[in-house]
C-alpha cells in the first residue's frame, strides 16, 4: 500500500490546497482591482485613458489566472477522488481474497490455499512504510470502519483523519474513537502537529492532545523538516518553527521544504530556492518545482525546462517540457513533441513515445504510435499486451480498457485479476 502512504496522500492534498489557495488569492486580487477601478471613476473628475486601460489589463490578467486556478482545482480534486476510490478498491480486494482463502482452508484445497496466500502476499507487498505511517493499523481500520465515514485517511502518528456525515473532519484512533474536535477541514499529522481549519476559516496547528499550539493564519501547510509555510493576513508567506516563531522573510508564496531547500516566490514573481537559514541559494527562475532525487525542475526565461542540482548548476539539456524524477528517471518532451525518459546523467534511455506517464512500481505507461497503450520496464522493454486505454500501476494493479471496451485490473504479470469465487 505504498501508494496509499503519507507521501501519496500528501501529494494529492497538496495539489488541492495549492489550487484552492491560488483561486482564493486571484479572487481577492480581482475584487480589489475592480474596487479600485470603480473608485477611480467616481472620485476623479478627469480619468486618463491610460489609467483605465492599465487597471482593465490587470483585471483581465487576474481573471485569466483565476480561470486557470479553477481548472487546476478541478483536476486536483479528480486526482484526489481517484486516489480514495483506488484505496477503497484495495480494501475490497483484500476482503475478497481473505474470504476465498477461508473457503480454500475449509475444503482443504491446498493448491488454492497456496495460490491465494501468494496473491495476498503480493497484494500487501510494501517496499518501505512511509515515515510514521502505520500500515497494519490502516489496513485494520479499513476492514473494520471504512463504511462508517465518508472518507478515512491512513494512520499517521497514531491518528487517522476522517470525514463525518456532516462533512466535518475529526481525528480517530485505532479503536475508532474520535479524539479531536470537529473541524471545517484538516490535514494529517506531520512532525507532531496537524493543520486544521476553524469555523472562521482561519488555520491553526493542533498537537496530539487536540490543543491549539499556534496563532491563527490565513492559510497553513504541513510541517516538513521542522518548518511550516503559513500565510499572514497581509497575504504574504513566511516559515514558522515548532515554537510558532517566524524564522524567515516574507515571500509572495512559499512551498514546504524538500531535501533541505524550499521553493519561494519573490515580489517580482520569480522563483528561488532558500536554505534553512532563509538564504537564497539559487538563481531566479520563471517557474520551478521542489527537489526530487537530488534535482529540481526549473523553467528558464526562454520558457525551456532544465534540471538543476543542489549547487544550482544546470545538469541537463533544455527541454520543451519535463516532469520531476521518479524511480531514477524523468519524463521529458523533445522539440518534436515526442516523449522520452532520461536518467540522472541526462541520457535518453527509452524510445520516443506519443505519450507517457512517469514510472510507478517499476513500470511506466507509454502510448504507442498506433494510439494503443502498453507498459514498459526500466529497460524500456514492453512487458504487457497493448490496451485501448490504461493508467499507471498502484498497489500492484493497473486499470486497463480491453478491446471489447470493458475495463479490468491487471497484475504485474499482465493477468486480469478475477476476484470471483
Amino acid at each position: 500500500m505504498e501508494k496509499f502512504g503519507r507521501e501519496h496522500f500528501k501529494e494529492t492534498t497538496d495539489a488541492i490546497e495549492t489550487a484552492e489557495r491560488s483561486l482564493q488569492e486571484n479572487t481577492e486580487i480581482t475584487s480589489e482591482l475592480k474596487k479600485k477601478l470603480a473608485e477611480l471613476l467616481i472620485t476623479k473628475e478627469t480619468v486618463s485613458k491610460g489609467e483605465i486601460i492599465a487597471l482593465a489589463e490587470r483585471i483581465e490578467k487576474e481573471v485569466g489566472k483565476r480561470e486557470k486556478s479553477d481548472v487546476s482545482l478541478q483536476k486536483a480534486q479528480k486526482r484526489y477522488d481517484i486516489f480514495f476510490e483506488e484505496m477503497r478498491d484495495h480494501a475490497i480486494v483484500e476482503d475478497k481474497l481473505r474470504d476465498i482463502l477461508k473457503e480454500a482452508i475449509k475444503k482443504e484445497d491446498y493448491e488454492g490455499i497456496i495460490e491465494i496466500a501468494e496473491r495476498l502476499k503480493r497484494h500487501d507487498t510494501l517496499k518501505k512504510d512511509p515515515e510514521k505511517f502505520d500500515m497494519q493499523g490502516t489496513q485494520e481500520l479499513y476492514e473494520k470502519f471504512a463504511s462508517q465515514f465518508k472518507y478515512i485517511g491512513g494512520f499517521v502518528e497514531g491518528k487517522a483523519l476522517a470525514q463525518l456525515d456532516n462533512d466535518r473532519y475529526a481525528f480517530i484512533d485505532h479503536n475508532d474513537k474520535i479524539v479531536s474536535k470537529e473541524y471545517k477541514r484538516a490535514r494529517s499529522y506531520s512532525e507532531g502537529k496537524a493543520p486544521v481549519q476553524l469555523d472562521n476559516d482561519r488555520r491553526v496547528f493542533i498537537d496530539h492532545n487536540d490543543k491549539i499550539v499556534s496563532k491563527e493564519y490565513k492559510w497553513a501547510s504541513s510541517y516538513s523538516e521542522d518548518k511550516a509555510p503559513v500565510q499572514l493576513d497581509n497575504n504574504r508567506w513566511v516559515f514558522i518553527d515548532h515554537n510558532d516563531k517566524i524564522v524567515s522573510k516574507e515571500y509572495e508564496w512559499a512551498n514546504s521544504y524538500s531535501e533541505s531547500k524550499a521553493l519561494a516566490q519573490l515580489d517580482n514573481n520569480r522563483y528561488v530556492f532558500i536554505d534553512h537559514d532563509d538564504k537564497i541559494v539559487s538563481k531566479e527562475y520563471k517557474d520551478a518545482s521542489s527537489y526530487s532525487e537530488g534535482k529540481a525542475l526549473v523553467q528558464l526565461d526562454n520558457n525551456r525546462y532544465v534540471f538543476i542540482d543542489h549547487d544550482d548548476k544546470i545538469v541537463s539539456k533544455e527541454y520543451k517540457d519535463a516532469s520531476s524524477y521518479s524511480e531514477g528517471k524523468a519524463l521529458v518532451q523533445l522539440d518534436n513533441d515526442r516523449l522520452v525518459f532520461i536518467d540522472h546523467d541526462d541520457k535518453i534511455v527509452s524510445k520516443e513515445y506519443k505519450g507517457a506517464n512517469p514510472y510507478s512500481e517499476g513500470k511506466a505507461l507509454a502510448q504507442l504510435d498506433n494510439n494503443r497503450y502498453a507498459f514498459i520496464d526500466h529497460d524500456d522493454k514492453i512487458v504487457s499486451k497493448e490496451y485501448k486505454w490504461a493508467s499507471s500501476y498502484s498497489e500492484d494493479k493497473a486499470p486497463v480498457q480491453l478491446d471489447n471496451d470493458r475495463h479490468a485490473f491487471i497484475d504485474h504479470d499482465g493477468k486480469i485479476i478475477n476476484f470471483k469465487k
